[in-house]
This record gives C-alpha cells, structure tokens and sequence, in this order.
C-alpha cells in the first residue's frame, strides 16, 4: 500500500487492528506499522512471538529483519513497550540505556590505550602492538609545551582594550583616588564610584537583586548585544529583551540601553522578516461637533495649472458634523484686484 495516498495510514490501521484483534492489550501493542510483542516471563516469550508470527502468516505480512530487534531488555517490556508504541505517532523513539554501558566500555579502552602508550601496560596482541609501534613513531615529532600558550593576565585586563574608556575615571578613582581636571566629571565621578566595586583589576557594578554585574568595555558590549540578539540561542527580540537577558548574564556598561537600541535597529534580519508596524506613529485627535454646520474646515487647494479667468486655486470648506463640502473658485491676487 503506497503511504503517499490520504488514507492510507488510517486504512493500513484498520487492517492492522483485525489482523491482531485477539492479541492487542494482552501481548502486543501495534501502531500503524510498528509491533511491540510484549511478555511478562521468559518462558511465555517465545510463544508470544509464535503467536504473532502466525497471525502475520494469515495476512501474508512480511517483516523487515533489518529493524526487527527480539530479547530486548525488561525496561523495554510491559507499560514501557505501550509508551514506545504511542510515542511513535510523534516520531520519537525509544530506546533501552545500552548506551550507558558502551560508554564505560569505550572509557576503558581510552584510558587502557593511554596506559599502552605510556609503557604502564603491556601491549600482547598482535594489531595493538602495530598499533602501538605507529603511535610511538608519530609522537616523535610532537613538541610539548612548558608554558602556557595564552598569559593569563591578558585575560584579565578587561576594560583596557582599544585604550581609555569610560571605565578607566572609575578604575583609577577606585585605586588610588585619582580625578579627572574637569570639576563637573570629578563631581560626577565621586557621586556616582559607591555604585561600583574593582576586585582583581576587574570593574563589576554593584547589583541589590543578585551578583556584581562585570563591566564591559565598547568592542565587548557591541560582541555581546550582538550574541545575545542573533546568537545561537537568540531569537531577535526586542531591545528591553536583549538588555534584561544581558544583565542575568551579569554584564553592564553605561550607555547598555541606548546601544542596544541602535544595534537592534540596525539588523538587517529583523528589518527583513519583521512584523511591519501599520498602526499611525502618533495617537489620532478626533474633533466631535455638537450639532450640523456647528463647527467647519476650511483650507486652500492649489495651485492648479492655468484656466480660463486665470483661476488656479480652490477654497474647500467641509463641514465636521454632516461631512457637507463647499468649493468656491480663487482667483490670482492680480485678477481680484
């Protein structure tokens, strides 16, 4: 039966469900195309699947060897196989945790073949002494490393990228009490350093609600809105989004709001495949009028090309209550006179 057909799921599990009408809920579990023979002891389990095999002679049903499996483990059998037959109509599989004990196995042969290589174990099979001669050849011509490729305090400097930032007033107010010249930014500064704490040359903002917030320098913030809003995990949110996401991951820097507000606008993807606003950019202003010819509109429509009597422009005057229109002709100031 061709599964491209509408119905052919539904048909194929009618004729299913007559072919197994004595075995299904006692031991077998069927959905469209996938069988589970389910038993409760060993002994009852071949006969089980005697059972079956002879209901599927009767419809001459053929089975695929290739994605039969028989013996499975008991955590597999009985409430569990019905879960693996239902979770079948959302494609997903079960499956047992043999996976659990292929993974000790593989862990031991890694740490066995690094024992090998090391000479604290002896290799006495034959392919894992070619294999061992192999090794020791290719690892003459590594080189080990004594110190360390990447400097630590590289890693710290955080802040002193790119040169002076606004983070370095604070750093330096923080460290040894130094001021800019500017009054207003000394004052500034002085108000506002409490708010902020410098541990191991790193600046972090102080937070009432949670951890110390680290600051980022200019490069660092723009990396980080932009990982945040089109990253791997993001989902093009909107700017409030970004910034609350970005400081539960504990970050700040000052201007935090306005940046990613600008960066934001600037996405290509969002200004692609974003809802597009149709809503008018300010509030409409309705004028009500009490009664007809109460309250009108009067305003001058022009100029027009020239016509007979050199009139070019219109006076439209609309009234608000009945939507009533009056147009008179304007003549030029040069005809009036």
């Amino acid at each position: 039966m061709p599964f491209g057909l509408k119905n052919a799921g539904s048909t194929y599990q009618c004729v299913i469900d007559m072919a197994f009408i004595d075995q299904i809920g006692r031991n077998v579990e069927v959905y469209v195309d996938d069988i589970v023979i389910k038993s409760h002891t060993e002994e009852s389990m071949l006969r089980d699947i005697l059972e079956t095999f002879d209901s599927m002679r009767k419809i001459n049903m053929k089975l695929n060897p290739k994605k039969c499996t028989f013996g499975v483990e008991e955590e597999s059998s009985g409430h569990l196989a019905k879960w693996a037959v239902e979770l079948g109509e959302y494609e997903i599989n079960f499956s047992p945790r043999h996976a659990v004990k292929g993974q000790i196995l593989a862990d031991f042969l890694l740490e066995t073949t690094e024992k090998q290589v090391n000479g604290a174990f002896e290799a006495k099979d034959i392919s894992m002494k070619q294999y061992l001669q192999l090794v020791e050849k290719i690892s003459k011509n590594f080189e080990t490393l004594e110190d360390k490729s990447i400097d630590e305090k590289v890693l710290v400097a955080t802040g002193e990228e790119g040169g002076s930032c606004w983070m370095t007033p604070y750093v330096k107010y923080l460290q040894d009490r130094t001021l800019p010249d500017d009054v207003t930014k000394a004052r500034r500064i002085k108000v506002s350093a409490p708010l902020y704490v410098l541990k191991n040359g790193v600046l972090y903002r102080k937070s009432f609600n949670g951890p110390n917030l680290r600051c980022l320098a200019p490069q660092q913030a723009i990396d980080v809105i932009k990982e945040m809003h089109e990253g791997l995990c993001a989902q093009h949110s909107d700017y409030k989004t970004v910034v609350a996401r970005i400081m539960r991951q504990a970050y700040y820097w000052q201007t935090i709001y306005s940046d990613t507000s600008e960066i934001i606008k600037a996405c290509d993807a969002c200004q692609r495949h974003g809802t597009v606003q149709l809503l008018p950019k300010y509030d409409l202003i309705s004028v009500s009028s009490a009664w007809p010819f109460c309250k009108w509109a009067i305003d001058i429509v022009g100029p027009f090309p020239g016509s007979v009597g050199n009139a070019r422009f219109l006076v439209v005057a609309i009234d608000f209550y009945t939507k009533w229109v009056e147009a008179k002709v304007w003549f030029t100031k040069r005809n009036c006179k």
